[in-house]
């Protein structure tokens, strides 16, 4: 028996928590020096701020960046993936059942008038996202660039595949009309089954976790930025530049937004193949245990 590896540091914890909690607390710090200090607000001044730092400081930073890359990640998973959720429906749903969701749908929620607020107030923080999304994704179909159901052989050989994987391990489930009783489950069981059985996908599925995390988490904190500079334009008064810095950095945050349901999708169709590919194994056992 192999002994069990120690933890160790990485890639997910340097994109997904490390450089989205450096990236905040340069945010708040950049903040806190142009609105409360009234200091100049250029790169000149922000390096020799910066060339300071030593060993002795810049762990504790580093440790206050991790704290805060988790809190990050948090929040962009209740709020931009929650978000993507509600408009777009679970990427499992949509691959194999080309499901279509209704954002304000809470018929299935215990409070519908309290969720309905909930996703209201987060589409309108999430405006910039939602705007051009709305305009782009819906009333111009460039949501099928990234979205978009998986083929008729795939979801063939997928239902068939996990049918025999339910199976060969005596889970005994009854179907529901119209949807498959593992839609919600396919995440944990495809990752353990290529872990086990489909070495090759984990490296692919551990590459889209790291840059769907780092994505999510990134664009919340452009979602930040632009609101930052768009109230500090309307309280200087610059309404033009305040309209094209909405127009702009509506663009920006949803380029961010479209590379995270990119990969996020991307995790969960080789999720799918992952499945797919252990089902000849799967056939193979079950046939030399018969013998």
């Amino acid at each position: 028996m192999e002994a069990p590896k120690i933890p160790t540091l990485s890639a997910y914890d340097f994109l997904g928590y490390i450089v989205p909690g450096l990236s905040f607390l340069l945010l708040a710090d950049a903040s806190y020096r142009f609105h409360s200090l009234n200091l100049p607000f250029t790169y000149e001044a922000f390096i020799s701020q910066y060339a300071t730092l030593t060993w002795t400081n810049l762990v504790p930073l580093l440790l206050v960046a991790y704290f805060a890359g988790h809190m990050i990640s948090f929040a962009s998973s209740v709020s931009i993936e929650r978000h993507a959720t509600w408009l777009h429906g679970l990427p499992a749903k949509v691959l194999l059942y080309d499901y279509k969701a209704e954002y304000l749908d809470t018929r299935a929620s215990h409070s519908p008038r309290g969720s309905k607020f909930l996703r209201l107030s987060v589409f309108l923080f999430l405006l910039p996202i939602s705007f051009i999304e709305i305009v782009a994704g819906h009333w111009l179909k460039l949501a099928q660039n990234y979205i978009r159901p998986a083929d008729l052989l795939i979801r063939q050989a997928f239902n068939r595949s996990m049918s025999r994987l339910l199976l060969s391990i005596g889970v005994e489930v009854q179907h529901i009309e119209g949807s498959e009783p593992w839609e919600y489950e396919l995440e944990r069981l495809a990752i353990h089954c290529a872990i086990e059985r489909a070495p090759a996908h984990v490296h692919t599925l551990r590459n889209y976790v790291v840059l769907f995390g780092f994505l999510r988490s990134m664009c919340l904190i452009l979602v930040l930025v632009f609101w930052i500079t768009l109230a500090h334009l309307v309280h200087q008064g610059l309404v033009w530049q305040a309209a094209t810095t909405f127009l702009v950095g509506s663009v920006v945050v949803f380029m961010c937004y479209a590379a995270f349901l990119k990969f996020w999708f991307r995790y969960y169709y080789e999720a799918i193949m992952a499945i797919i590919a252990t089902a000849p194994q799967r056939a193979e056992t079950k046939a030399a245990k018969e013998k």
